[in-house]
């Protein structure tokens, strides 16, 4: 599960970095991770306003959390279990891509 993830990411970093999101690839290679009993994935995203994680085990585990900058305000924390291989992250991600990529309510113009 956690290398379908890391292959979704590989494939959407330049669309992200195109609307504004910074994503970084935590490298997990090293054999300290390797002998984990459920090994995972994690990438941070971060825009000019919002920071961001998601991780995702491999036992079909995620985690998602984006935090205001400015004010350390966390913003969004879901965690979602039992995730299927043949889960599509573009579904399953798009509210939190949303999410970080959005101007905080404090910087939208008021008509």
């Amino acid at each position: 599960m956690h290398n379908i993830f890391r292959n979704w990411i590989k494939e959407k970093r330049n669309e992200l970095l195109k609307l504004g999101v910074i994503v970084e690839i935590c490298d997990f290679s090293n054999e300290k991770y390797k002998e984990s009993p459920d090994p995972a994935q994690r990438i941070y995203l971060d825009t000019d306003f919002y920071t961001g994680s998601i991780c995702v085990w491999e036992s079909g585990q995620m985690d998602v959390q984006i935090i205001n900058i400015s004010t350390g305000e966390q913003i969004l924390y879901d965690y979602k279990d039992n995730l299927g291989k043949d889960i599509d992250f573009n579904i399953i991600l798009k509210p939190y891509i949303d999410k970080i990529v959005e101007y905080p309510k404090e910087y939208k113009k008021k008509f």
